[in-house]
């Protein structure tokens, strides 16, 4: 058991730090992969990817926030924590190590596209095994986990730029990565004694949260319906080369709302604390800066990448991946409502134990986007699967919306978001235009860059010190705090 107080602005700082090495990382292996490996092989990895991801995925079921939330629930009390654990982990046991052997079973008979990097994505299927993040995200020891990801993130660069040099090394570059993986998971089991002890359990009592733990499974599984099957899809019906080109554009959009991936990581633990011990003004408080927050970067991101994406990955990746330019410019308007969803789900639907609400937002986001991907991509290429990549964004997070806007003040949330988007809207005007004086080189897109930073950072600063919002108020708590600690 942990009796450290929980931090909140720490286990963000963490987690911001992990985000920035998913930033800096790609941003150096990217071009370098475009060039040697090329955009068909990047398909190819990215195709055997996605099919190990969903055999990933029958693995863990549900038991990320599902754990994540049981475990937030009762962390203070130590026999109930060993034993939840214990019951949770030995229910991930048998299901990962079913899904594994399904896995195999796939790679030896059913596999057709490339058996060998199939065989290759078995240590990342296995890696399900070992997973238990979900436990130190429930304790809230975030440390833990940053520390080992951005080690082994920072070691998989160097491998991929010491040992991969051609398109022929795919099948190398795939042992790296999934390797990685596999080894990151082995690092976490060697501070769990200090934690939890595992407990006899009866088989009754494992399977006896399978029924929640099943029901949030199904929005995972529809969530990556327009995640990788996507990709599945565009290798399927169009060509390897154009799931490498818009592979890279989706994985700019996630690595640039590595802010909101952190925020939601740190608070999905939190809110369930609070909303366990009925801490209920407290749980509203919470929300209120959080979409605000979430809004304030949204708003910045998806501007921004509108603005700047074609030119950033014409001129970063090379003349060959223009079409993710294009992928990445239209994709840009999926941040918000991505943004917007990732506040409702992970601090309140999630620990709220919603399921049913949320399994329902996304199952109906998952469904649309498999029907226009199958009937727009063989007519339309790269721009069918972004069409049903934006209807799905869009359609899960208004369903969410509709579902909470009786418990959750929606027009104060809608109220607060108006100034960014109009910052937003000031910042890409002043950006694009730039873009179309200036001439295609690193230093002119460094240049849009940098304006639209000073314009953005500048409006929206004046205008929350103006109102002296929550964004005013935690800024100028850290400031405080700081000159304290200088000033002792």
């Amino acid at each position: 058991m942990t009796n450290k107080k929980s931090n909140t602005a720490m286990n963000f700082i963490y987690n911001m730090i992990y985000q920035i090495s998913l930033v800096i990382l790609p941003l150096i292996t990217s071009p370098y992969l475009s060039r040697t490996v090329g955009s068909e092989g990047l398909g190819n990895y990215s195709y055997s990817y996605s099919v190990a991801y969903y055999f990933f995925l029958i693995g863990m079921l549900g038991i990320n926030n599902y754990g994540n939330r049981n475990i937030a629930a009762i962390r203070d009390d130590s026999v109930k924590l060993d034993y939840t654990f214990s019951r949770i982990y030995y229910f991930q046991l048998i299901i990962s190590g079913l899904s594994t052997v399904l896995y195999v079973f796939y790679c030896i008979f059913l596999c057709k596209a490339d058996p060998a990097l199939a065989f290759a994505q078995t240590f990342y299927v296995v890696s399900s095994v070992l997973n238990i993040n979900w436990f130190f995200f429930g304790i809230e020891e975030f440390k833990v986990t940053v520390v080992r990801k951005t080690v082994i993130k920072v070691i998989t660069s160097i491998c991929v730029f010491v040992f991969i040099k051609s398109p022929e090394q795919i099948l190398l570059y795939t042992l790296i990565l999934a390797g990685a993986e596999f080894v990151g998971e082995i690092y976490l089991w060697f501070y769990l004694p200090k934690y939890v002890h595992f407990r006899k359990v009866s088989l009754k009592d494992i399977f006896r949260g399978s029924k929640e733990i099943v029901i949030l499974f199904i929005p995972i599984v529809a969530t990556s319906i327009y995640r990788y099957m996507d990709k599945i899809m565009i290798g399927q019906l169009l060509t390897m080369r154009g799931v490498g080109q818009y592979d890279y554009a989706e994985k700019i959009i996630m690595v640039c709302l590595g802010c909101m991936t952190a925020l939601g990581t740190v608070m999905l633990p939190k809110m369930s604390n609070l909303i366990a011990n009925h801490k209920n003004e407290e749980v509203m408080i919470n929300l209120t800066n959080s979409m605000q927050f979430a809004m304030m970067m949204g708003f910045a991101i998806a501007f921004g990448l509108a603005a700047v994406g074609y030119r950033f990955a014409v001129l970063y990746y090379g003349t060959s991946y223009r079409e993710c330019g294009e992928a990445l410019t239209l994709l840009s308007v999926t941040v918000i409502p991505i943004a917007w969803a990732n506040v409702l789900r992970t601090q309140y639907l999630i620990p709220s134990a919603k399921d049913k609400e949320y399994v329902l937002s996304v199952v109906v986001g998952a469904a649309l986007n498999f029907v226009i991907n199958f009937t727009l991509i063989p007519q339309l290429g790269l721009k069918g699967a972004i069409v049903g990549t934006i209807t799905a964004e869009y359609s899960a997070a208004i369903l969410q919306t509709i579902q909470v806007r009786k418990e959750l003040n929606i027009k104060n949330f809608v109220k607060e978001s108006v100034p960014f988007l109009i910052i937003g809207m000031m910042m890409f005007t002043g950006t694009y235009f730039l873009g179309k004086i200036t001439d295609e080189n690193l230093l002119e897109l460094l240049l849009q860059i940098v304006v639209g930073g000073i314009i953005y950072v500048g409006l929206s600063a004046f205008y929350c010190i103006k109102t002296k919002n929550a964004i005013y108020g935690y800024v100028r708590a850290f400031i405080t705090r700081k000159n304290k600690r200088k000033g002792a």
